[in-house]
């Protein structure tokens, strides 16, 4: 999901200029700020030993039962959150 692939880039280059990992969204300097290019997925970080972006499902997605919310880590591991009962592959595309 290029949110998310755009914002680990944007993260490694902070920690590289500042020596650690941003702990708000706005110090990415995203040119859509916290949402994905058509609104469809809002972008939160959360900072501890690395990183975790989380693209939660927005606008028509909020409602969506089967897919949760992507995540990915600073190690590159992604996942889904909210235990929802879709898959990565189908869901996030």
């Amino acid at each position: 999901m290029a949110l998310l692939s755009d914002a680990a880039a944007k993260q490694e280059r902070w920690r590289a200029q500042n020596g650690s990992y941003a702990t708000i969204v706005s110090d990415l300097r995203r040119g859509y700020g916290d949402l994905s290019e058509h609104g469809y997925c809002k972008l939160t970080v959360t900072a501890d030993n690395g990183y975790t972006l989380t693209a939660s499902r927005n606008g028509p997605q909020a409602n969506d039962k089967k897919c949760g919310n992507y995540t990915l880590n600073a190690l590159g591991t992604k996942g889904m959150a909210d235990g929802t009962p879709g898959t990565l592959k189908d869901c996030w595309r």
